[in-house]
């Protein structure tokens, strides 16, 4: 057929599917579906929204095992189950190429075992940058399984997914953890009526967006006095980043406990002895920094728009 046909054109990089608006399902053969996922040049496969059977999906797991080529793997808005999802992680686990993939949530929501099989295809896999889970619905128990996953992987950079309006602390926790931990994601998409959970994902993206692993990483060689004080000086206009920073190291800096409005860093490195000013405000309102104690201790909550010295 004409699918067959497109699997077997020379040189074709990208194929996407659709059906037409008198189709019920994909009129495409299992064998069809088998020389798309063994083609030697496809990189690009949009198979979203086929109606692709159980013969199918157990195709396209098996071809994803061994493909060396794909690089995107589209299959939203199939009928999926969840042995499909666990099928698909145990595939991934092995595969070296595909950098992109959506995976369409079954119908009674992911299971824990699938959320599991993902996670420990994500401890594994060194090549995914890109992983939707668009309209899943996760329990605390299947959130914390993909959360382990993501505090190990180290290559993904965008994750979709959905939370339970019901998830609790164990849940939240384990993502707030993660968060915590991974410095490689640039964009976690967290699909839930927690308003909280959405402003603490935002919180860490932000921290990963300025580069927060460049410091932190213990993988990596210790940043220098330079590389902190550079930091501090490029997020000094989002204190939530600011004090996630002094809080740290801050045997780096002092920082006073000013009006709202205004904010300051005294490091070592650019501290004037004895006498400290800032530009821009009137004379009479200039604040003194020399009454924090040398020994103070910071208190730093995120998402507080200031900090104390104790």
């Amino acid at each position: 057929g004409v699918v067959q046909a497109l699997a077997q054109a020379p040189g074709l990089e990208v194929v996407s599917l659709q059906l037409s608006s008198a189709q019920q399902r994909v009129p495409v053969g299992n064998d069809a579906v088998r020389q798309l996922m063994k083609s030697k040049t496809i990189t690009d496969l949009y198979l979203s929204r086929l109606g692709l059977g159980e013969d199918h999906l157990t195709v396209i797991s098996q071809g994803l095992a061994v493909n060396e080529t794909l690089r995107v793997l589209d299959l939203f808005g199939n009928n999926i189950e969840n042995h499909h999802v666990i099928a698909m992680a145990n595939a991934l686990a092995l595969n070296n190429s595909v950098e992109i993939l959506v995976l369409p949530c079954p119908a009674d929501d992911l299971s824990v075992a699938s959320c599991a099989a993902i996670s420990e295809a994500l401890k594994k896999n060194q090549k995914l940058t890109t992983l939707n889970l668009p309209r899943s619905n996760l329990t605390d128990e299947g959130i914390s399984h993909l959360a382990q996953g993501l505090t190990v992987n180290k290559t993904l950079k965008k994750v979709e997914v959905g939370v339970s309006k019901t998830v609790g602390d164990t849940g939240i926790h384990a993502l707030m953890d993660m968060l915590e931990h991974n410095y490689e994601l640039e964009r976690l998409v967290v699909s839930s009526a927690n308003q909280s959970i959405k402003e603490k994902t935002e919180y860490y993206m932000r921290l990963n967006e300025v580069g927060r692993g460049n410091l932190l990483n213990a993988s990596g060689k210790a940043a220098s006095r330079e590389q902190w004080v550079e930091m501090l000086i490029s997020v000094i206009e989002d204190l939530d980043c600011l004090f996630y920073f002094i809080n740290a190291n801050p045997t780096l800096c002092q920082f006073a406990n000013l009006p709202q409005t205004a904010s300051v860093i005294i490091t070592e490195e650019i501290k004037v002895a004895r006498r400290h000013t800032l530009s821009g405000y009137p004379t009479s309102s200039k604040p003194l920094l020399d009454d924090l104690d040398e020994g103070a201790n910071l208190q730093f909550t995120p998402g507080t728009r200031r900090a104390s010295a104790i």
